[in-house]
């Protein structure tokens, strides 16, 4: 199995108002986030309009005068290969296309690799892994649309959970290295079960977990960091275990895994950890738990992980 890779979080640029984008791009820029999602439509491919190459550029301006951030550009027009040379020069260090908007995908692949930019796909809902698996040993990022394109906002379409298990099968087993990433539908609970479960690792964030929060750009991509690292090595290093297995009252056993949402603060000899425990019940639920625990000095912590302490 594939070595699980660090997340790639992509803020979606199409969340925030045009009159004060710059200001919002500088905000995103000091934090952890990865990469600039920015969608480009032409109003025939999708209903709908987005960003300009005019945005695209200033992004590219801020964050080569900050962090130095990738940006990706979505180009959701019809014949994206006339525009091409135009979007990289604009700044745009990852490039997808829809493998639906061109008579011939691949060589529009490879006119993206001759301006010295990544290559990457994106499947639509409906788009199958047969119709684009010739074109994956050329394709740097493989995008999943877990939603319809065009507008923000919408929820995650559980069927297409499935695809996201066929592409990283079919990458384990030829060997390739694109990336996986989704776009629609990020909440917590999408982005822990397809990071952990179906090989996923780039996700794109919108107003689910990122925009118009009450919390600042950086306490909430913090948030979603912290939510799936493994709890075993974050609390006290590495000798507290993780729990492999709960029991229910009913009897019925699930596959668990502890996550820390975060180490709150520490009061006197008490530590308050909040943890996400995702269950495993023919599908997907996931809730959460307030756990006080001592401090290891006055006694072992692991003991308030048992299943009989939390089930």
């Amino acid at each position: 199995m594939m070595e699980k890779r660090p997340k790639l979080l992509c803020p979606s640029i199409l969340n925030l108002a045009i009159d004060n984008i710059r200001e919002e791009v500088v905000k995103l820029d000091a934090t952890d986030m990865d990469i600039y999602h920015v969608d480009l439509m032409d109003g025939t491919f999708v209903p709908n309009f987005g960003m300009s190459v005019r945005e695209l550029e200033m992004i590219r301006r801020v964050t080569d005068q900050g962090a130095h951030k990738l940006i990706d550009c979505h180009m959701m027009v019809m014949n994206p290969h006339n525009y091409i040379e135009k979007v990289a020069q604009a700044g745009a260090d990852i490039i997808y296309i829809h493998p639906e908007s061109e008579l011939i995908p691949s060589a529009t692949l490879e006119l993206i690799q001759l301006q010295g930019k990544k290559t990457g796909l994106i499947l639509n809902p409906c788009t199958t892994l047969e119709s684009v698996k010739d074109m994956l040993p050329i394709t740097d990022y493989v995008m999943i649309m877990a939603v319809n394109p065009g507008f923000a906002g919408r929820e995650f379409m559980p069927y297409t959970r499935q695809k996201f298990i066929e592409l990283n099968r079919y990458r384990e087993e030829h060997g390739l290295a694109y990336h996986l990433l989704l776009d629609g539908g990020a909440t917590r609970e999408v982005i822990s079960d397809l990071y952990h479960n179906c090989g996923v690792e780039g996700f794109v964030l919108g107003k689910q977990e990122l925009f118009f929060q009450k919390e600042d750009y950086a306490a909430c991509i913090d948030r979603i960091l912290l939510n799936h690292r493994p709890i075993e090595a974050v609390i006290n290093g590495p000798d507290l275990l993780p729990l492999p297995y709960g029991r229910l009252k009913q009897g019925r056993y699930l596959l668990c895994h502890l996550h820390l949402l975060t180490l709150a603060q520490q009061q006197g000899q008490m530590h308050f950890l909040l943890l996400q425990v995702q269950l495993q019940v023919y599908g997907f639920l996931a809730c959460s738990l307030l756990v006080p625990a001592q401090s290891a000095g006055d006694r072992d912590i692991r003991q308030d992980f048992l299943p009989e302490h939390i089930f």
